[in-house]
């Protein structure tokens, strides 16, 4: 993985995979360009769009964007390490096709990581409604005071602390040195590559800093509750395949074991779930009778969806199985949340 050549090389390189994001990409993209510190690259990876992606970055003038056409669909994580590749900076950011950043964001993280340069820094997520208008807002998912800061300054975040949250969603700024030293590339798993990218980088010696400021837009996208299951299968695998680069770091490897127990109940309520949604109520029972703490889950989730959904409707959010015109019929996105309200991340991270 040889570092391109650049006579004046950005500060940051920042890689977007997009796969037909024809109705979103131009938000991400101006979201990026309008950055208050504008001294980076970003490299758009198209991994063979069929809609209009494609015509879509070719209009765009601005010389701090590199755009890549992949010729066959590779999947989410060899179009990110396609774009890697291709970056001459000395950070590494992330974004997806479908979100957003606060305009001072990269600003905001390079002075942080500038101070820093042996850890990862990531901030709060702002999960959005999906509206026709565009995102709303609707939580951080974190919270200021979150891994017991103070609400202001940043906090070291342990990985084994990391490694047993609810949401494993981080989009942080990387040293791209430490990528390319360790030749860390993502995995061929479906669901989940991200995450194990992260947590290979953090067995190679950085750790996590946390920024107590959410700047970072994530539109939650409805979708098919089809094949939540098997979400929860690869993410486990990811954590399994993650486990074995922490042979030294017993405390993290036992939290990836709580993590991947997790994933394995969240595993069952998605079965029950799709059961009861099927109205194979025998499955169902037969499911909750096995599992007696998937009752009193159901009725906990309901509430929250409740609040949740009220807000959605609210702000006129798109619903869960909502068809996507600008997508030739294909669902936006799929799968299913721990807390039942769909987004790309099932609740874990995408």
């Amino acid at each position: 993985m040889d570092k391109p050549q650049h006579p004046h090389p950005p500060a940051v390189s920042i890689v977007m995979p997009v796969y037909n994001g024809a109705r979103t990409l131009m938000e991400a993209v101006d979201s990026v360009l309008k950055q208050t510190h504008g001294d980076f690259e970003l490299i758009i990876c198209n991994d063979a769009s069929t809609d209009e992606t494609f015509n879509i970055l070719n209009s765009i003038r601005d010389d701090r964007v590199k755009v890549i056409h992949n010729p066959h669909n590779l999947g989410e994580g060899a179009t990110r390490d396609k774009a890697i590749e291709q970056a001459c900076g000395i950070w590494l950011a992330v974004i997806d096709a479908d979100d957003a950043w606060a305009p001072d964001r990269l600003e905001a993280m390079l002075n942080e990581a500038l101070a820093s340069p042996d850890k990862m820094i990531f901030d709060d997520i702002i999960e959005c409604h999906d509206t026709p208008s565009g995102m709303v807002p609707w939580r951080a998912m974190r919270g200021r005071r979150a891994f017991g800061g103070n609400g202001k300054d940043a906090v070291d975040v342990p990985a084994e602390i990391y490694a047993c949250e609810t949401r494993m969603l981080i989009k942080p700024l990387m040293p791209l040195a430490c990528v390319r030293r360790n030749k860390v590339r993502h995995g061929s798993s479906r669901f989940g590559a991200d995450t194990g990218f992260f947590l290979q980088l953090l067995s190679c010696g950085l750790s996590l800093r946390y920024m107590p400021r959410a700047m970072y837009y994530y539109r939650i996208t409805p979708g098919s509750v089809s094949g939540v299951t098997n979400r929860f299968v690869l993410m486990q695998e990811v954590l399994e395949n993650a486990s074995g680069f922490f042979k030294h770091s017993p405390d993290v490897r036992t939290a990836l074991r709580k993590k991947i127990y997790g994933l394995a109940r969240a595993e069952h309520y998605a079965s029950f779930f799709l059961a009861l949604k099927g109205k194979d109520f025998i499955k169902a029972l037969r499911t909750a009778c096995r599992f007696p703490w998937i009752i009193p889950s159901y009725f906990r989730i309901k509430i929250k969806n409740m609040l949740y959904n009220r807000h959605r409707i609210r702000h006129g959010g798109r619903i869960r199985g909502e068809l996507d015109d600008n997508r030739q019929g294909a669902y936006v996105s799929q799968g299913i949340s721990e807390d039942s309200h769909n987004d790309k991340a099932a609740g874990i991270q995408s």
